[in-house]
């Protein structure tokens, strides 16, 4: 498992105490495989996007989101 250099850990102490401190939620770009989706969930991410979710196209041809929570959808319905 690919393990973050001093800079992206540097990176991700900082989001992660910011989240404490304002509950701010954690959005983790670049997730394009299982690997990364992972990391991102250990990190604490609560939402993502990447080529792991799809690859970028028309609104209209967009893949089902059912599987994303309706609070999260709601936004862009």
């Amino acid at each position: 498992q690919h393990q973050p250099d001093r800079i992206q850990a540097r990176t991700i102490a900082a989001v992660m105490a910011h989240h404490e401190r304002t509950g701010a939620l954690i959005l983790a770009e670049g997730i394009e495989t299982d690997e990364h989706l992972e990391q991102a969930l250990a990190y604490g991410a609560t939402m993502g996007q990447g080529y792991r979710f799809g690859r970028p196209g028309e609104l209209d041809t967009a893949p089902d989101t059912s599987y994303i929570p309706a609070w999260q959808r709601t936004a862009h319905e």
